[in-house]
């Protein structure tokens, strides 16, 4: 399977020959590598749904224990005791008449494997000889009426599938069957409609069970270089001493929680990425800005950011007003653990941003805050060592855009 190809019944049965040909050299001692005795054809089975909202018009599509057509490649391990990663991955799936056919792409990435890009069949054509012969609907009531072939993109994001590195004395095979996965796509993938519009798509209820088949590639890629993190990787105390503005480090000593478990966490765990960014949430400011992070993320897909979101106040606004000057302050209440996984869920945060919070309501307090700025929600951007460098919004209190977020972390990491 090529995703972009799919249509094509002409190229696709070339490129199976071209499948089944490698395996026939496989089987009678061409190969360089061994590999697996000759078994039936693998089948992965797909399950589970989707929704998709376009337009205001929500579609529901399904897939019942339907045969996946996948192609994966993996890099060829140095010894019988080394992992292999998953170096490509291609599944596509679609329903016993035709339509609704999803394909995806997945490539190595430092969370695992990543969408890369992908088409939805809206409108399916059955292509024969170059031209489209006939048309299969994905159901009705999609807003645009179409008997012609109508796609959608799948873009590079966070959407990804859960499935792990090849184990010792699979990777050096030629051929290595991969047996009784029980995998799941995982977060949303982002389709393109037309030139501007994009949608959110959660795949997460996919599910895929059964078995695939590798080809090992010697000189397949497992991606860019992961960075290590840890406090190990930050700056030794007192150089810088803590702080909340540029030049100084990042705050460690306030005790903050993992919003799942209450667990006590140092922010100095980010250290080590390319950089590092924090924001300082205050629920009731009821600002958009968390849900601007996947969209940075899809800017930077080749950087390995460092993000934690720590909620601060809560959702009720309390308005002082001093009343010898006139000016007003707001304050809310401490945050709770379960309004904390709230707000992630509500803005579809990726599971890589670590989700933290202040139940001690430390963080208003000026020697315990982690971010100097005047306006809420405030967030700050560091190097791998922990030390800022810079932070927003700023004195005009407008709040930052994705090119100025993307701008501050390049600053860092260069282009």
């Amino acid at each position: 399977m090529t995703i972009g190809r799919s249509g094509d019944q002409d190229y696709r049965c070339r490129r199976w020959l071209a499948v089944w040909a490698l395996g026939a050299l496989v089987a009678t001692g061409c190969a360089t590598e061994a590999a697996e005795p000759a078994k039936p054809a693998a089948k992965l089975l797909i399950s589970g749904t989707f929704t998709i909202d376009v337009e205001g018009a929500v579609q529901t599509v399904s897939y019942a224990d339907v045969l996946a057509e996948v192609h994966a490649v993996h890099k060829t391990a140095a010894d019988a005791k080394s992992y292999a990663c998953i170096a490509q991955l291609d599944v596509a799936m679609e329903k016993p008449d035709g339509s609704c056919r999803l394909e995806l792409s997945f490539a190595p990435s430092s969370e695992g494997l990543r969408v890369t890009g992908g088409q939805f069949h809206v409108v399916r054509g059955i292509t024969a000889g170059g031209a489209v012969v006939k048309t299969v609907p994905c159901g009705s009531g999609w807003p645009e009426a179409s008997t012609k072939p109508l796609v959608y993109s799948v873009l590079e994001g966070q959407g990804g599938i859960n499935l792990d590195p090849l184990p010792p004395g699979k990777g050096q095979l030629a051929v290595a069957r991969l047996s009784d996965l029980n995998l799941s796509l995982t977060g949303k993938a982002l389709f393109k409609k037309g030139f501007a519009t994009k949608i959110a798509v959660d795949l997460s209820a996919i599910k895929l069970k059964g078995e695939l088949d590798s080809t090992g590639d010697p000189k397949a890629s497992c991606g860019a270089a992961t960075f290590p993190t840890g406090v190990s990787y930050c700056a030794k105390a007192g150089a810088p001493p803590e702080g909340s503005t540029p030049g100084t480090a990042l705050r460690r000593t306030v005790k903050l929680l993992t919003c799942q478990g209450e667990e006590p966490f140092d922010l100095g765990e980010l250290c080590g990425n390319e950089a590092i960014w924090v924001i300082d949430w205050r629920d009731w400011s009821g600002s958009k800005l968390l849900t601007q992070i996947p969209q940075v993320l899809d800017l930077l897909p080749k950087r390995q950011i460092g993000i934690a979101v720590v909620v601060a106040e809560g959702k009720t606004k309390i308005v002082d007003k001093d009343p010898a000057t006139g000016a007003t302050t707001a304050d809310g209440p401490a945050p709770t653990a379960a309004e904390c996984q709230e707000i992630a869920k509500q803005a579809g945060l990726p599971p890589s941003v670590i989700l933290l919070f202040d139940k001690d309501k430390q963080l208003i307090m000026q020697d315990k805050e982690l971010v100097s700025a005047a306006f809420v929600p405030r967030m700050l951007f560091a190097k791998p060592d922990g030390k800022i460098v810079s932070v927003l919004p700023g004195q005009d209190g407008t709040a930052p855009t994705n090119d100025q977020i993307v701008a501050a972390i390049k600053a860092i990491t260069g282009p």
